[in-house]
């Protein structure tokens, strides 16, 4: 038996025929046998490397088949059962469909490595932006500890206060008056400096507690775009902007509203500063602010259309 007939019996046994079929039917069936085991139709991974070693065994038969036709065609022969007009336009019809495969098979490995490419900038993506948002969170918090720092009493002057307003209790005591008055010390002189030193230290907590209040408030109302629309200017279809001035004379507006007023007193510059950079941060860590851009000493925030509607 001849090579090529032994190549012939192989696929009639791989697909089990044994009736009569032209050499180009059996390509064809052998074909679309081969897409029926084609690896990524499987999700099983034990089936999937069953069907991928078949797919290559039937695959090797597959082309040594299209070379035998191929072969015959060329030179005009007969095959087993002659090839007819028809068949060989079905076998170009088959080489044509192999040349397509070919490139779809190009073309799914190049989707495939860009998929992976794709997931891997996506992940480096997502490592960046949690770094981002983590220096974000950072630079947030120590703007909130600068703004508390502005208005926290000192230890020294909390030390004094405590002293003062327990001394200033402890003057009410008979005993203790008596030893001053021993003493030879301007009783009611010092009970009213005490009670001024012990007024001042609680005004200062007061006045800590309720800027706490202030600052929330006043950041509150401009990151939800109530004050800020005021000032955004329109851009293109895509931005809006603001500027750096902007948002301070906004701020220090709020900061300068009523009793606040009195509350601030002359922490207003250092407040304003400290606040509008607390704000700048929290709209870029929202993505708010999309960019930003300096024109001499001006600095530009430019924010999206959407945040401009909704404010």
């Amino acid at each position: 038996m001849n090579e090529q007939s032994k190549i012939i019996d192989e696929v009639r046994e791989v697909l089990g025929i044994q009736d009569n079929v032209s050499d180009v039917q059996l390509c064809k069936l052998l074909r679309q046998k081969m897409a029926s085991l084609h690896p990524d139709s499987f999700c099983d991974e034990n089936a999937k490397q069953e069907a991928d070693r078949l797919f290559k065994q039937y695959n090797s038969l597959y082309q040594s088949l299209k070379k035998h036709i191929s072969s015959q065609n060329s030179r005009s022969s007969s095959a087993l059962i002659p090839i007819s007009d028809e068949e060989v336009i079905q076998f170009s019809y088959i080489q044509e469909l192999d040349s397509k495969d070919k490139e779809i098979d190009i073309l799914r490995k190049e989707n495939k490595a860009l998929a992976d490419k794709n997931n891997i900038l996506s992940e480096e993506n997502m490592r960046l932006n949690r770094e981002l948002n983590q220096t974000h969170d950072v630079s947030i918090k120590l703007s909130e500890e600068n703004l508390q720092e502005i208005y926290r009493p000192r230890p020294i002057f909390n030390v004094t206060g405590i002293t003062a307003l327990v001394a200033a209790f402890a003057m009410v005591i008979p005993q203790f008056k008596d030893v001053l008055f021993e003493l030879g010390l301007p009783v009611t002189v010092i009970h009213v400096l005490l009670w001024i030193v012990s007024g001042v230290w609680l005004f200062a907590w007061a006045r800590k507690f309720f800027m706490n209040k202030i600052l929330n408030s006043v950041e509150s109302k401009i990151l939800c775009g109530k004050e800020l629309d005021k000032k955004l200017q329109y851009v293109s279809k895509e931005y809006y902007s603001f500027t750096e001035t902007d948002l301070t004379e906004i701020v220090r507006a709020c900061l300068r509203k009523g009793i606040r007023k009195l509350i601030v007193l002359y922490d207003v510059d250092e407040t304003t500063k400290q606040l509008s950079e607390q704000i700048i941060l929290e709209l870029s860590r929202k993505h708010i602010i999309q960019k930003t851009a300096s024109k001499g000493l001006v600095k530009y925030f430019y924010v999206n259309n959407i945040y401009a509607d909704i404010s």
